[in-house]
């Protein structure tokens, strides 16, 4: 235990303050509005602030607030997401957000820092999720909770000690986070291109060269221009979309598919073999998704995505790898916000084929590289997850009143 003095955030914080009377104000005068999409829940920062005149809002039920109080979320998901906040500086210092905030307004006793984050803690929004109340999907914390919650409280120069450590613990986090990210961005560029050299046959030259006669022309050695029709059955017929009310009502073990994987379960199947299913109407424009993915076994399928059924010799796996990232968008019509690709754009779509034994090789090529690209994503993952118990951590540690490491520790450990 920390020795420091446990106190009622209600004794050092008032909750949600009464609406001021603005009497130095005029109605033209700008104030600040914050909506609840304004509060990032990653970082906790507000990250617009829109200006407003006074008389637009002073006599609706926003919640108001003022610069260097902390808004904290009490609906449910919001809460839950860690949205939560201290109000920067304000236009005329006074300022309007959503009803569904809770407003905290230290007193001279706590820090605005040291209050953000421990009720920004996971652990205390998960006590807080605990005492929600209401109906499901709108379940709200009280004020009361917040105003009974008890808090360690050690001197102000102890709690800005505490602040200080924890900024610096969640840059860190952060900048590792960023990293990490690009990291990935990285491997979803390489998934690709490793797409992309098997469909034009860069990635087995090296094989071509050693099991075929001729040289590579316009197309690969071996290959042949070929359209989707001709290696693939269209069973576009044979789906049937399901809405979720009545899916509800047929609870089953059969993968429910539409146009980007799995959206659910069913009760029956429309097929069971392999098939390759293509992105009907999604969103086409700035896509990064692959067009088209590899299903197997009982299956249900809905009217967002293409069904096709490989012919002439082509592997279920092969046909995938051709339109994962084909270029399909300039054969859609439609609006730019959800474009459609047409049955008949689907089938008349050109492709270069490979032989069946290239076939072979470029899926086991693919398969392997996957595998690899697999272990990377998942060890970032878990990386990421580990960033986040360490910035929790952290928190925890110091609200229990463990000794705060000085700058000059951090400077020694990077010596």
């Amino acid at each position: 235990m920390t020795g420091w003095p446990l106190t009622a955030i209600g004794e050092v914080a008032r909750i949600n303050p009464p609406k001021p009377k603005y009497q130095e104000l005029r109605d033209e005068d700008p104030v600040g509005f914050v909506p609840m999409a304004a509060v990032d829940e990653t970082s906790g920062e507000i990250s617009v602030v829109e200006e407003r005149p006074l008389g637009a809002l002073r006599a609706k039920s926003y919640r108001t607030f003022a610069s260097g109080d902390v808004l904290f979320a009490k609906i449910t998901p919001c809460m839950e997401n860690g949205k939560s906040a201290i109000v920067p500086e304000l236009p005329n210092g006074h300022g309007f957000g959503s009803t569904e905030f809770h407003v905290l307004r230290p007193g001279p006793a706590v820090d605005a820092g040291y209050l953000w984050n421990f009720v920004r803690q996971k652990s205390y929004r998960t006590e807080a999720e605990a005492h929600m109340t209401g109906s499901v999907g709108q379940a709200r914390v009280p004020a009361g909770f917040l105003r009974d919650t008890e808090i360690p409280l050690p001197s102000l120069d102890e709690q800005r000690r505490i602040v200080e450590h924890l900024r610096l613990v969640n840059h860190h986090v952060k900048a590792a986070a960023e990293r990490l990210a690009a990291a990935r961005r990285i491997i979803e560029g390489a998934t690709r291109s490793l797409y992309s050299s098997a469909s034009t046959g860069r990635l087995t030259e090296d094989w071509r060269r050693a099991h075929t006669d001729g040289p590579d022309a316009d197309l690969p050695a071996g290959w042949e221009q070929v359209r989707v029709k001709d290696i693939a059955e269209c069973l576009d017929r044979m789906r049937k979309p399901v809405n979720n009310t009545e899916r509800a009502k047929r609870p089953g073990s059969v993968p429910y598919y539409g146009a980007n994987g799995q959206v659910g379960w069913i009760d029956e199947a429309l097929f069971d073999e392999p098939l390759v299913l293509v992105v009907e109407d999604e969103t086409f424009t700035g896509r990064t998704k692959p067009f088209s993915y590899l299903i197997t076994g009982p299956s249900w399928v809905n009217n967002h995505a293409h069904v096709l059924r490989p012919k002439n010799g082509i592997t279920p796996a092969a046909l995938n790898i051709l339109l994962s990232f084909y270029d399909f968008i300039p054969l859609t019509s439609g609006s730019t916000g959800r474009r459609k690709l047409t049955q008949k754009s689907l089938m008349d779509a050109r492709l270069a084929l490979p032989p069946p034994a290239e076939q072979e090789e470029i899926t086991r090529r693919v398969d392997e590289a996957l595998t690899s690209m697999t272990r990377v994503t998942e060890h970032l993952a878990q990386v990421n997850r580990t960033l986040n118990r360490t910035a929790e951590a952290a928190a925890t540690r110091a609200f229990q009143g463990a000794p705060i490491p000085s700058p000059e520790d951090g400077q020694r450990d990077q010596s």
